[in-house]
C-alpha cells in the first residue's frame, strides 16, 4: 500500500480507500452527529454505555488538540467524503517510543469495508515516522473478529488470554 503524506501532514492522511484527518473543532458539528448515530454494534464494542452532549464533545476536541501525546485522526471514505470512524494514537511516550492504539467504526453498515485496516496502516504510519514510535499496542476483545481482521493487514504480534488480545506493532526500522 502506498502512504502518502499530504503537503499538509499533520492534517490529512491520503489511501487508496480512506483519507484521514486530525480531529479539530471544524470538523465538531460532523463528529458529534457520528457519535450520536453510532450503531448499538459500535456501542457494544466499543464499551460506550451513554450518548454525549455537544459540550462534552467540544471540551474533549479542546484537550486533544493540545495534548502532545495523542492524535486522534477521523476516518473518511474517500469515495464519499462521509465519516465512518475514528483512530486515535494515546498516551505517546517520546523517551520509551511507546503508544496505545484504539479505533472504531461508527456504523455497522460500514464495517467489513477495509476502512478500519487502512485507517489503522495510515495511522501506524504516522505514528512511526511522525511521531518516531518503534512500538504501538492496541488490545482487541476476541469476539471482535474485524479487530483481529485489521491487525493481520500489518506485521503485527499477539500475546494474551483467550477473553484478550494484545497485539504489538514494533517498527522494523528500529
Amino acid at each position: 500500500m502506498d502512504i502518502r503524506f499530504s503537503k499538509e501532514a499533520f492534517i490529512k492522511l491520503e489511501g487508496e480507500t480512506v483519507y484521514l484527518k486530525k480531529l479539530s473543532k471544524e470538523l465538531l458539528d460532523d463528529y458529534y452527529l457520528a457519535l450520536e448515530s453510532t450503531s448499538v454494534d459500535t456501542d457494544i464494542y466499543t464499551g460506550t454505555t451513554h450518548k454525549y452532549v455537544k459540550s462534552q464533545i467540544e471540551n474533549y476536541i479542546q484537550r486533544n488538540e493540545v495534548d502532545k501525546s495523542r492524535i486522534d485522526f477521523i476516518i473518511f471514505s474517500k469515495e464519499d467524503d462521509k465519516m465512518v470512524g475514528e483512530v486515535i494514537i494515546s498516551n505517546a511516550d517520546p523517551v520509551s517510543r511507546n503508544a496505545g492504539l484504539r479505533i472504531a467504526i461508527f456504523n455497522y453498515l460500514d464495517f467489513n469495508k477495509g476502512y478500519g485496516s487502512e485507517g489503522l496502516v495510515l495511522s501506524m504510519g504516522y505514528g512511526f515516522g511522525m511521531m518516531n514510535l518503534h512500538r504501538i499496542e492496541m488490545e482487541v476483545m476476541t469476539t471482535m473478529n474485524g479487530g483481529f481482521m485489521s491487525m493481520n493487514v500489518s506485521d503485527s504480534r499477539r500475546k494474551g488470554s483467550e477473553e484478550k488480545q494484545d497485539f504489538s506493532i514494533t517498527d522494523i526500522m528500529t
